[in-house]
């Protein structure tokens, strides 16, 4: 669970801090007074404005759509977040009859791993799978409004756990010979199934069919206006401004550098030492326990070594894996997080305590050579550089 875990801990700390740069009034303050300029000298070219000038009211506009159906498409998708075990499966057996029944050059490239998960899903953990559905129901009664099958499925004088418990208790999924049964029977027994789950998913599926036009056209739409915006303020700034982080490829420069951070200053890299010095700290209990492969290495390793660095350069979601340069075109480290300072910059970029989190390719060879064995392999990276 500890992978699961992780991702949510990681999420709610994106989110966490993206909050806070909302809540934060001179951030905002600024990007308001920011975009107020901007608009203003798009409105005060006669070009401009009439090319660019409805860019604004357009965008809230489309936004405004995107909130009233985007409960109905996100909460009615299976897949959210880590999904109840028997409600994917419901939905997985639906995917993977639908597929089977098309030609095989015609069947999408995931079908060989959607049929190994559906005939071999290992162990469906009931207390996870009731727990990952009744948060999900319980998200819906916020949400969603009263006819909704997600909040039809909760009965009268039922919580959403012990509702939860009723659908998968009473449902089939987690028996294999059922489930090879509907496959057997192709599509007519999916669309004859009266199993809970199966019904669930197919009125779920329903109701995102039924807006998922107005979605995908409301997501072209705002593409076509976050063209016009760059576009109008190209025409402003020019190449006075870098271009904001995105899933786009791109080069940010910036410069390691520490940052003030409670009461003191965080350092520009962290290193090895740190490493074995937290396990003992927090009596090498999770989430600060060594891997043994790490705990057996520590008189072999080069204590010295940094594993992670920070820097000013603009990231955001996504951009994770990107290699890391120097100056001299050097590889020198991976990006893979942001400080918590950072998040705000989805809204503003600011460098005073925002950071890029970077392991560094230091690190990674040592890693490589001391704890790992890996020579071969780190011969190979290393071949052809000084």
């Amino acid at each position: 669970m500890q992978n699961q875990i992780f991702g949510y801990e990681n999420t709610q700390k994106l989110f966490r801090g993206q909050l806070k740069g909302l809540r934060d009034v001179v951030l905002t303050a600024k990007k308001i007074r920011w975009e107020n300029e901007f608009r203003a000298a798009v409105e005060a070219d006669p070009t401009l404005a009439t090319e660019y000038g409805d860019v604004w009211d357009r965008i809230a506009e489309i936004n405004e759509a995107m909130a009233e159906i985007a409960p109905t498409v996100v909460m009615n998708n299976p897949n959210l977040l880590n999904p109840s075990a028997h409600l994917q499966m419901a939905a997985q057996l639906g995917q993977y009859i639908q597929m089977a029944g098309m030609p095989e050059d015609q069947r999408p490239p995931n079908f060989d791993q959607l049929e190994s998960g559906i005939l071999d899903p290992g162990e469906m953990h009931m207390d996870q799978a009731v727990g990952m559905l009744a948060g999900r129901l319980a998200l819906a009664q916020k949400w969603l409004p009263a006819d909704a099958a997600l909040i039809q499925a909760v009965q009268a004088g039922e919580t959403p756990e012990e509702a939860a418990s009723r659908l998968i208790e009473s449902s089939r999924m987690g028996d294999a010979e059922y489930r090879q049964s509907l496959i057997d029977g192709g599509p007519e027994a999916m669309q004859a199934s009266t199993d809970p789950l199966v019904e669930l998913v197919r009125a779920m599926q329903g109701e995102q069919q039924s807006v998922i036009g107005a979605w995908q056209a409301a997501n072209a739409s705002e593409e076509v206006q976050n063209e016009r915006f760059a576009s109008a303020l190209f025409a402003v700034y020019g190449t006075d401004l870098p271009p904001d982080a995105t899933f786009t490829l791109r080069i940010t420069d910036g410069i390691v550098k520490r940052y003030q951070f409670n009461g003191t200053y965080a350092p520009a890299q962290t290193t090895i030492y740190g490493l074995y010095g937290r396990a003992e700290e927090f009596d090498d209990e999770m989430p600060w326990t060594l891997a043994p492969a790490i705990d057996a290495a520590r008189d072999d390793v080069d204590m010295s070594a940094p594993i992670n660095f920070v820097s000013t350069n603009d990231i955001t979601g996504g951009n994770s894996g990107s290699p890391v340069i120097d100056r001299e075109a050097r590889w020198v480290g991976i990006a893979f997080d942001g400080n918590i300072e950072a998040f705000p910059n989805e809204f503003l970029f600011a460098a005073e305590n925002g950071r890029t989190v970077s392991v560094h390719s230091a690190g990674i060879t040592e890693a490589l050579r001391s704890v790992y064995n890996a020579d071969e392999l780190l011969d190979e990276l290393l071949s052809g550089s000084n």
